[in-house]
């Protein structure tokens, strides 16, 4: 069904703040599935402290608009296969901008390296 499809991804939330999205994320697909939470400046790291033994769970503080998604991606996942749903919660404009950017120029990459198939790429849900 639906949820075991989203176990095979990794998760990038942009803008996660506290990582209150990516715990959910995680609790709902039984940290099963990879997350990788971006945030550019650093935070009371609440919802993490439930994740720091899980090895699928991580968090990097970095600016959006620095984000090499494609790149990043291969080196966690250790895979020529990119499968990422980029998500993020409360973002501003300017944000969303650039984690729609970052995901596109993913998508891009793996169409020009051959590695982009069916249900491969990185998907966006934005709120």
């Amino acid at each position: 069904g639906f949820m075991e499809r989203l176990e095979s991804r990794v998760f990038v939330e942009m803008g996660a703040g506290r990582g209150g999205l990516s715990h959910f994320l995680a609790t709902a697909t039984g940290n099963s599935s990879r997350h990788v939470v971006l945030e550019r400046e650093s935070r009371r790291l609440k919802a993490d402290k439930d994740h720091r033994s899980c090895p699928l769970y991580e968090r990097s503080l970095v600016d959006i608009k620095d984000v090499d998604l494609y790149s990043g991606l291969l080196s966690i996942c250790n895979t020529d296969e990119v499968r990422a749903c980029v998500v993020g919660k409360h973002l501003c404009g300017g944000a969303t901008d650039l984690a729609l950017r970052a995901a596109l120029l993913c998508n891009e990459t793996s169409l020009e390296k051959g590695t982009m198939g069916p249900d491969r790429g990185a998907s966006i849900i934005a709120d």
